[in-house]
């Protein structure tokens, strides 16, 4: 029954995981990806995430480019004008990928943690 409805749940939105590059990989598990992480070995992260987008569009992104995306989704910038503070003055993680500070489309090598718009 889980099975069906995770099923399900990814059927559902899986234009939206196409549309914004989900973070995706094929052929590891979450331990692996972890590990990958704090070791900062982003070439091998990258040669294991899929680009559901590209395959799609059948313009998949180069290792290069998903290494950059990768780079810039796991980077946590928790001070600073990024940062969205709350009533109790806590720091909650704000802004979104962009690339040259325009949009999140494009030649990835240049993406950006940007601030949140207004």
């Amino acid at each position: 029954m889980a099975s069906n409805s995770s099923e399900f749940q990814v059927a559902k939105h899986w234009a939206e995981y196409e549309e914004h590059r989900a973070t995706c990989f094929r052929t590891t598990h979450a331990f692996e990806v972890f590990a990958l992480v704090v070791a900062a070995d982003y070439r091998t992260l990258a040669k294991k995430f899929v680009d559901v987008k590209g395959e799609r569009d059948g313009a998949s992104m180069d290792v290069n480019e998903k290494e950059a995306l990768l780079k810039a989704r796991v980077r946590v910038c928790s001070w600073g004008p990024r940062v969205i503070r709350g009533k109790s003055g806590e720091g909650q993680l704000g802004g979104d990928l962009h690339q040259n500070g325009h949009s999140k489309e494009g030649d990835s090598s240049k993406w950006q943690l940007q601030p949140p718009s207004a």
